[in-house]
């Protein structure tokens, strides 16, 4: 969930003030980035700042002021810079794209087997299996769909009408 404070810049001076590590004020915010009851990311004018801990919930938001008052108890607070956000943005574009080549290597597979084990195929199923056979190899996907590449080539191809339309 994201939270933009003000639409106007916000020229405010950034500042955090804690009490007792139960309760934290911010001001210069910009927006809130993500919060839940474990963690904010919070987008001030000096930079990301998250803060960590637990049962954390906003007491007050003053979004003309830009200012954040938060509840709970509050493990640790730290900036985040642009290299930092660039390597997690990086790790989870890296994460996204192993978890989309996994599935398409556990679709391809599976429609191998069926498919294997009736002994035929429909030409529209086969054209999608070539598609999604390409795009996991873009990907980087391993020489095994090769395999089972040779082996769909040799199954009967039922033609029907969906690829005519």
């Amino acid at each position: 969930m994201v939270i933009k404070l003000d639409k106007n810049e916000i020229t405010y001076s950034h500042t955090v003030n804690m009490q007792e590590r139960k309760s934290i004020i911010i001001t210069g915010c910009k927006k809130i980035e993500n919060f839940d009851d474990e963690e904010f990311l919070i987008e001030t004018t000096l930079g990301y700042m998250i803060v960590k801990g637990s049962g954390l919930e906003i007491l007050k938001l003053d979004t003309m002021c830009g200012n954040v008052s938060i509840k709970g108890k509050i493990n640790s607070i730290a900036y985040v810079d642009g290299k930092n956000k660039e390597k997690d943005d990086r790790e989870e574009r890296e994460l996204i794209k192993n978890g989309v080549k996994i599935l398409l290597q556990s679709n391809l597979t599976n429609v191998f087997y069926v498919h294997n084990e009736l002994g035929q195929i429909e030409d529209y199923k086969l054209k999608n299996w070539y598609n999604e056979l390409k795009e996991y190899e873009a990907l980087g996907g391993n020489d095994y769909m090769h395999v089972l590449e040779s082996k769909m080539s040799k199954l009967k191809i039922v033609h029907t009408d969906i690829l005519n339309n």
